[in-house]
């Protein structure tokens, strides 16, 4: 599936911008606008919706992520940002750098398919897709029903419920928050927006599981190797165990449609 590529370009564009120190370089900004060009050429503009918000949120979490740098033995001082105007200048930038790679390719496309292969292009497989569409049509409530799914076995894991809902005894109190910040900026609009359109697969959050590998990895920091190698193999224990029992059930229900004899 292209949600796999997809994931890759839109986490490459997140993570050069939580890099970014103070307002950023021009070169980054070149950069981020590269992976969002890319990820435009594999599906289209749903990798602004995974990338773009966590630029424009900025307010939210920049500054309180600079403080933890300055706070950390090994970071290095970007200083706050006090005036945002350079830093929207750059998300700009990004933004037309994406919108030029996507031209190299749609330009000349676009001049050779004529009106018909446009409006199949630009309005059918994209806003159409995303306002009007008549396929997999879904209730706003799907992705927020399939979350477990999404995020199974991880939730299931006694070692990780403890971490979160203790966090100051594990030394994760201010460190979480600036997390939080980052993650609720990065998912919630991308998740809200697709809750919101029309047609829904569960695929289409891809590009949101990295945020979620990070909170994992944030609530295991630190822990005994021997605690890790035990929630891990509980974890695949679980995964495995439901997986075959699925298997099993669709086998079973599916057996006559698919006899090969």
């Amino acid at each position: 599936m292209f949600d796999v590529p997809l994931t890759f370009f839109s986490l490459a564009a997140v993570a050069l911008v939580i890099d970014m120190r103070g307002e950023g370089r021009r070169s980054q900004w070149v950069l981020v606008g590269l992976m969002l060009g890319l990820g435009m050429l594999t599906k289209g503009p749903t990798v602004l919706l995974h990338a773009l918000p966590l630029a424009l949120l900025a307010p939210l979490w920049k500054d309180a992520l600079e403080q933890e740098r300055r706070l950390s033995p090994t970071g290095d001082d970007g200083g706050g940002t006090a005036n945002w105007w350079p830093w929207y200048r750059g998300v700009l930038l990004a933004f037309v750098t994406g919108v030029l790679v996507l031209a190299t390719w749609l330009g000349p496309v676009l001049a050779r398919g004529g009106p018909g292969f446009i409006d199949q292009l630009v309005w059918q497989q994209t806003i159409d897709r995303m306002a009007t569409t008549t396929h997999h049509l879904r209730p706003f409530w799907f992705y927020a029903a399939l979350l477990p799914a999404l995020l199974f076995p991880w939730w299931v894991m006694p070692t990780l419920w403890q971490r979160a809902t203790k966090p100051k005894i594990y030394g994760l109190g201010r460190r979480r928050q600036t997390l939080l910040r980052v993650l609720a900026s990065w998912t919630v609009p991308a998740f809200v927006a697709f809750s919101l359109f029309r047609g829904k697969q569960l695929h289409y959050l891809f590009p949101l599981l990295p945020a979620w590998a990070v909170l994992v990895a944030a609530l295991l920091k630190d822990v005994r190797a021997g605690e890790v190698k035990k929630t891990m193999v509980g974890a695949a224990t679980v995964t495995i165990a439901v997986i075959a029992a699925a298997y099993a059930y669709i086998g079973w229900r599916m057996s006559d449609a698919y006899d090969v004899q």
